[in-house]
């Protein structure tokens, strides 16, 4: 009797041999998969996160002037920094007033 696939390749239809080496194929084949999507999913963060850090002329979002930027955190031109600095030091706010 030959060993292999009979009748289309159906599970029921395989030998016990045949079995053992389709799950060790589709074993090592979902673990290459799997690598596979992990390695895609962190090239996609990594080009997400470098995108932000590039250094360009971007707009305040205070004064709506265009700054050059050291990166996506980076959104408030100098000026208006140190203006909102200015209002913080000057400005006490304080936890319970009196009243």
């Amino acid at each position: 009797m030959k060993r292999g696939i009979k009748n289309f390749g159906n599970e029921k239809y395989l030998h016990e041999e045949c079995k053992v080496e389709r799950r060790r194929i589709n074993n090592k084949n979902s673990i290459k998969i799997r690598k596979e999507n992990e390695n895609n999913v962190i090239n996609k963060y990594l080009s997400r996160i470098n995108r932000g850090l590039v250094k360009k002329k971007r707009n305040c979002i205070i004064c709506n002037k265009k700054f050059k930027s050291e990166g996506y955190h980076n959104q408030i031109c100098n000026i208006c920094n140190i203006k909102i600095e200015n209002i913080e030091s000057s400005v006490h706010i304080y936890k319970n007033p009196d009243i």
